[in-house]
């Protein structure tokens, strides 16, 4: 066992800048802009003309450069993405039975599967289990042309399971047909148990659901919802939860080339999560975040700007646009970077002045799970928590292991929807972890970590090896430096590291 905190010091000097809001943060880099120098500022116009003229309109999303001054964005740039998510999550809060346990009384840690969570599924329709429908194959069976072939797997007439069901393409566009000696009919996605509705009753009235599935318009007994696999709840008490705030930290903006659908779905896991939380009772900051190594990689540029606030709710329109809106993040987000880390810091602090090598014009991401990743975000925890003492944050949150990071794994340029679900799922799995491992006892984690990975096929010693290194993290915290990790906060994570270990060492013994 590890006897000693890990120190993650890799010299690298900290700049850090912090809004209190979006718009604080993009007015005060608008009006500091001009004073960058020349270069950066070109470098920042390549796309604008003098008159204002935007030359790369997929890349900004307008013509022209007023429309993208953050005062004059009202309306998220893609309505249909929108409503979308509006949508699922107004389908998440109706359909999930979740056995009472994110309601405002308790938030317990359970392997109850009724409502459990899965991105993938709830972006297509929300915890909807499907099925497949071919007409071709129900008028065969009603005629007596054909014998029912998926009798035996208990599906009503028409229905074909899904093993049967192939992925095709025609013109680039995919689809999903059933191949039946050769021959290839078309399917439609349904909600699980509408066919066997529709086949007692007719009448009953159907509509699309979000994920282009056939279903219902009102409840009924025989449709089906997701509950494959088991979820961590949280646990609570009153006194506990009282007052109780996090800090979720999400990555924001994207390769150049991404589009406004896969900006949305980077930021859905913290949104997603932070629903998660607020129905349990705890307020939640969302903090817009631009991180990461200047191209010396000699400096941690970090930028937050507040995208929700604690006593907010869930205004869709305000928070995509802070979050996610292409003309937010590729216009304001970072021209205000460089401006703000100009005003902030006049000169670097080993007293040359900037340039964009040092970071001012740009900075290369870290990757989460790296040491610079912890050595960043950790270092930004102090210097958060040091200017709330300061008096110049609105920081609540004053447990540094109630601060967390999240990044959906990158996202690339045409990626289909599969890939981009499979992602957002992993990172809300992983959040979720994380949270977990921080409000209840290791051995609880651990033991459920344990029980669901080996119903799902892995060995211990992979699982064994996967958890030490989340447990490892606990105590990989800089010890040097501006904003380094305090004494006493390195001895609270040591004596929670031993706790994590002993129960990992019970747990496998």
């Amino acid at each position: 066992m590890q006897k000693d905190i890990i120190p993650v010091n890799s010299g690298k000097t900290p700049y850090f800048l912090h809004g209190e809001s979006a718009e604080d943060f993009f007015t005060k880099g608008e009006k500091g802009f001009n004073n960058l120098p020349k270069g950066t500022r070109d470098e920042h116009n390549d796309r604008i003309l003098a008159d204002g003229t935007v030359t790369d309109t997929d890349f900004y999303g307008e013509s022209e450069e007023s429309k993208l001054k953050f005062q004059n964005i009202t309306s998220f740039y893609d309505p249909q993405v929108l409503t979308e998510f509006k949508e699922n999550f107004k389908d998440l809060s109706a359909n999930i039975d979740t056995g009472g346990a994110f309601d405002k009384r308790k938030l317990i840690a359970t392997r109850n599967k009724s409502g459990i969570f899965d991105f993938g599924l709830a972006s297509k329709g929300l915890l909807r289990q499907v099925e497949w429908f071919c007409g071709v194959l129900f008028t065969l069976i009603r005629d007596k042309d054909l014998p029912n072939p998926y009798a035996t797997y208990g599906v009503e007439p028409g229905v074909v399971p899904s093993d049967f069901i192939e992925t095709k393409y025609l013109n680039g566009v995919k689809y999903m047909a059933w191949i039946y000696k050769g021959r290839e009919f078309s399917v439609q996605k349904r909600q699980a148990g509408v066919t066997k509705a529709l086949n007692e009753n007719g009448s009953l009235a159907t509509t699309i659901a979000p994920g282009n599935i056939f279903t219902l318009v009102k409840p009924n007994k025989h449709l089906k919802f997701s509950s494959n696999y088991d979820k961590c709840y949280l646990q609570f008490t009153t006194s506990e939860r009282n007052d109780k705030t996090v800090d979720l930290f999400v990555s924001v903006g994207g390769a150049w080339n991404l589009t406004q659908r896969e900006f949305a779905y980077s930021v859905m896991p913290s949104l997603i999560v932070t629903e998660i939380l607020q129905n349990a009772g705890i307020k939640v900051r969302i903090n817009g975040t631009k991180a990461g190594l200047s191209i010396s990689k000699d400096n941690y540029i970090g930028s937050t700007y507040v995208i929700k606030d604690y006593h907010e709710g869930f205004d869709w329109n305000k928070l995509m646009i802070n979050a996610a809106d292409i003309r937010t993040i590729r216009y304001n987000l970072f021209r205000s970077v460089s401006s703000n880390l100009l005003q902030t810091y006049p000169t670097q602090k080993n007293g040359q002045k900037w340039s964009d090598y040092d970071g001012l014009h740009n900075s290369y991401g870290v990757t989460n799970g790296t040491n610079n990743f912890r050595e960043m975000t950790e270092k930004f925890k102090t210097y958060l928590l040091e200017e709330a003492k300061k008096g110049n944050n609105r920081v609540k949150t004053t447990d540094r292991n109630k601060m967390f990071f999240t990044a959906t794994e990158r996202l690339n340029p045409g990626e289909d929807e599969e890939s981009l679900l499979q992602k957002a799922t992993n990172e809300v799995n992983r959040l979720l972890t994380d949270i977990d491992m921080s409000y209840n006892t290791p051995s609880s984690v651990i033991r459920r970590t344990r029980e669901k990975r080996k119903a799902a096929g892995e060995t211990d010693y992979v699982i064994r090896k996967d958890l030490e290194r989340v447990i490892e993290d606990m105590i990989k915290l800089p010890t040097e430096g501006e904003y380094a990790v305090s004494e006493s906060d390195q001895k609270k994570a040591l004596d929670n590291y031993k706790v994590a270990m002993q129960a990992l060492n019970e747990q496998f013994k």
